[in-house]
């Protein structure tokens, strides 16, 4: 009993460091955190009012940013940034924590629109929220990015602007990717060598091009970032990384179809 106590208390304490860190990174004097493990951040928003201190109007539009329709998802978007243009910090603090999962799936929709809008909603939330963001930065860093190399040029712009938003400073830039270095490097190793196009999309639901395309997509954004990872952190995940570079599937995008061949001349 004694055992599991003190595992619980170094789990509790991880958390706090973790938070406490990613603040610093954020700024200085940061209050108001959200903690982790909610049931927020598996990303579910109810739909009837709840304590969760989300208004309606935002509890339904995130909920529509999830179908399928692309039309539906970018009305939704353009209307999330209104609300979030009109709404007070404690509102948008409210929301922050079904964001991560929302964004994580908006952000690298088969939509360039939808990428793109998805992005400039994170800008929009990064100011609002300021430090309190902190709890959430590692939920978000991988995906957030590996944006910054959409091949999309709006997509990616937006998602930089959203960076340099949470880190003017580039010193804090550097700190917050050598922070969440391992969360943003599982994600390119989990691209480049687990992803299928079946994988990435819902076959149910997207063509057999749209998925090929966004696989495409993916592995072309993955490779930029692994190269844009290494030259900004000093240290990553030694293990992943051997597992990385000893796989031959990632050599064999130095020979696929020539679009890859200058990311690999590493």
């Amino acid at each position: 009993m004694g055992k599991k106590d003190g595992g619980n208390r170094t789990k509790g304490n991880a958390k706090v460091a973790s938070s406490a860190r990613s603040a610093q990174i954020l700024g200085n004097n940061a209050t108001g955190f959200i903690g982790f493990g909610t049931n927020a951040e598996s990303g579910f928003v109810p739909l009837l009012q709840s304590d969760d201190g989300v208004p309606p109007d935002f509890r339904l539009v995130m909920r529509k940013m999830l179908k399928k329709d692309t039309t539906t998802k970018v009305k939704a978007l353009q209307e999330f940034l209104e609300l979030s243009l009109n709404s007070t910090e404690d509102i948008m603090v409210s929301v922050l924590p079904f964001w991560p999962a929302v964004y994580n799936k908006l952000a690298v929709d088969t939509d360039h629109r939808v990428r793109e809008l998805t992005h400039v909603a994170l800008k929009h939330i990064v100011a609002a929220v300021g430090k309190n963001l902190a709890p959430h930065l590692k939920s978000l860093s991988g995906t957030w990015f590996i944006g910054q190399s959409d091949s999309h040029a709006p997509a990616a712009d937006a998602a930089l602007a959203a960076w340099q938003s949470a880190f003017p400073d580039p010193a804090k830039s550097t700190g917050a990717k050598e922070f969440c270095g391992d969360e943003i490097f599982s994600l390119i190793f989990d691209n480049l060598i687990l992803a299928t196009p079946q994988s990435l999309s819902d076959p149910k639901t997207t063509s057999p091009e749209e998925m090929e395309s966004k696989y495409e997509r993916t592995l072309c954004m993955s490779l930029t970032s692994y190269i844009k990872l290494m030259e900004s952190v000093k240290k990553l995940n030694e293990e992943k990384q051997n597992k990385l570079l000893d796989s031959p599937k990632f050599w064999k995008y130095g020979k696929h179809k020539e679009k890859y061949n200058f990311m690999i001349s590493f």
